[in-house]
């Protein structure tokens, strides 16, 4: 390019810019020798490509920092990525771009020609390879040190770094899983983590076609004067961290904002802060290469019903998408997490349809359509409400402009986690469990969810004939399936009984999440007689013991 000037121009002055990022440090290495005279001057500003639009805000910052009026730059590039042209004119309103191409696809390592080299600015192809496979979702695997030890003390195994590094590879070496995955969330520990045979975690992903993705956030805070809202912390060395995580292999973040329903909240000092600390976070990640993506969670604590729900997330989600404009952040470079609308916890529950209805509803009203896709948070639901309510949202017949997925942590590894216990010879069935999870939400995503009658159900009969059971959750689709074992303990065919829809008022539930499924017109006697008293009831996860 500084050759064909010359021949076009002769007797131009010509002065150099370097930008580039020195090793590890994250720090910005520029150099620069330019004219004397240079603010008295047209400056045209040359650059190859365009992608993210990082290189040329810098360089046009110390163009003006040494004195270059905005409207006498010109930016010259053979070849431009929309984001970086958005970047740049939201950034620099007067600097004129002149280009020979905008490349609205880019390539698979994320730069706009092959072979550009480390100079080339990275676009953000990123959002579209996360979410734009059907069938696929986010697993959040991103638990923090003390959020991952309360699950290990759930099943006895102690919080250290060695047991944490297990979970995670059985979950990112279970055959066949990561098949449903598009991307997992990793916490920074496990970015840098290996397996046991030496191939860090990041490489196993990458080779199974899963993007890597890195919590960037660092927990939240109280905001002083408010009846304990939250802001979210993390903002120092923001951009330092998100270039030495795009070294490592991260390709996308996820940062959470945390909302709360009562008598006097969200207040809009709290919806304000989380809103512009969003903003803040996401341009700082595309200015970084990382796809942001952007979860404002409203908790489902309280008493609340469905449509205060509704009314508050259409109203965090108004704010957080002003917010992003305001900071000109590249909407088709990012991703929403956004809590599903349902009522508070201490209320009372309502059918999937209600939640898919009032859900997609809100979403519709506030979530510009050039977001290309919405993964929902879980927020406490049971591993069959969550994926129950997912697929209702797939199957609503109206217009969805963005493609609807999951990105679950719990829900995904309940189940597997039980299964694990910590011991090496539960490995293989602990995946099994994650498979069957995964393989559900990712039917979910397709409105082709049939597992309605997914559940773990252990039956007990006694001397006198009273039947007692413990199974996955306190669900109603749990409880109908404790209810059908109940009457199929009579020796009636369980079809008879789903078809008469016969429910026991007497079932105890107790317990977690697991898998399995009844087949119609088997009875209690056909399971007892296929599997026997107290045995596991093979890949269905039932089991059924009678003690009298």
């Amino acid at each position: 390019m500084e050759n064909a000037l010359r021949a076009c121009c002769k007797g131009i002055k010509i002065g150099k810019i370097l930008i580039h990022r020195e090793g590890d440090n994250g720090q910005q290495l520029i150099s620069e020798k330019l004219p004397n005279d240079i603010s008295d001057r047209h400056v045209l500003l040359l650059d190859p490509i365009l992608g993210t639009g990082n290189s040329a805000v810098q360089a046009i910052s110390l163009l003006i920092k040494k004195g270059v009026p905005e409207s006498n730059i010109i930016f010259l590039n053979l070849i431009s990525a929309p984001q970086g042209i958005h970047v740049v004119c939201k950034r620099f309103p007067r600097v004129k771009i002149v280009t020979s191409e905008i490349e609205i696809g880019l390539n698979e390592d994320y730069r706009v020609i092959p072979g550009m080299g480390e100079f080339g600015d990275r676009g953000t192809d990123q959002e579209r390879k996360v979410h734009s496979h059907p069938g696929k979702g986010i697993l959040a695997a991103d638990e923090s040190t003390g959020t991952i030890g309360k699950r290990l003390a759930s099943i006895n195994v102690e919080n250290i770094e060695s047991n944490r590094q297990a979970l995670r590879e059985l979950l990112f070496t279970s055959p066949s899983s990561l098949s449903y995955l598009s991307g997992v969330i990793l916490f920074e520990e496990t970015l840098y983590q290996k397996t046991s045979d030496g191939k860090p975690f990041v490489e196993v992903l990458q080779e199974n076609n899963v993007i890597p993705g890195i919590k960037v956030d660092k927990g939240t805070v109280e905001i002083a004067g408010t009846n304990g809202e939250t802001t979210t912390q993390g903002f120092d060395s923001l951009g330092a961290r998100c270039q030495q995580y795009y070294k490592a292999g991260a390709r996308f973040a996820k940062w959470r904002a945390v909302l709360k329903i009562g008598p006097t909240e969200p207040s809009e000092l709290s919806i304000q802060q989380n809103a512009q600390g969003l903003a803040r976070y996401a341009i700082i990640c595309q200015e970084n290469g990382l796809v942001p993506i952007v979860e404002p969670e409203i908790l489902t604590d309280g008493s609340h019903d469905i449509k205060k729900c509704a009314a508050f997330t259409e109203t965090v989600l108004a704010a957080v998408y002003k917010a992003l404009n305001d900071h000109h952040v590249l909407l088709e470079g990012t991703l929403l997490k956004p809590n599903m609308v349902t009522p508070g916890s201490d209320s009372p529950k309502v059918a999937p349809e209600v939640i898919a209805e009032y859900t997609v509803t809100a979403l519709r009203r506030t979530v510009p359509p050039a977001v290309p896709g919405i993964v929902f948070l879980s927020g406490g639901q049971s591993e069959e409400e969550a994926t129950v309510n997912l697929n209702a949202m797939n199957k609503l017949d109206v217009l969805k402009p963005w493609t609807l997925s999951f990105s679950f942590g719990r829900v995904l590894q309940q189940s597997t986690l039980k299964t694990w216990a910590g011991k090496k010879e539960n490995v293989e069935k602990a995946q099994a469990a994650f498979l069957a999870r995964c393989k559900g939400n990712s039917e979910a995503t397709l409105g082709k969810y049939t597992g309605g009658v997914v559940v773990c159900v252990r039956a007990y009969l006694d001397n006198d004939k009273n039947v007692f059971f413990e199974a996955d959750s306190d669900s109603f689709v749990t409880k109908r399936m404790a209810a059908l074992l109940v009457q199929g303990l009579s020796g009636q065919p369980l079809e008879q009984i789903i078809n008469a829809g016969v429910e026991n008022p007497n079932v105890a539930m107790n317990g977690d999440s697991g898998n399995g499924k009844l087949n119609s017109g088997e009875t209690a006697s056909d399971l007892k007689k296929d599997w026997g008293n107290g045995s596991v009831l093979g890949s269905r996860g039932m089991r059924i013991k009678e003690t009298g």
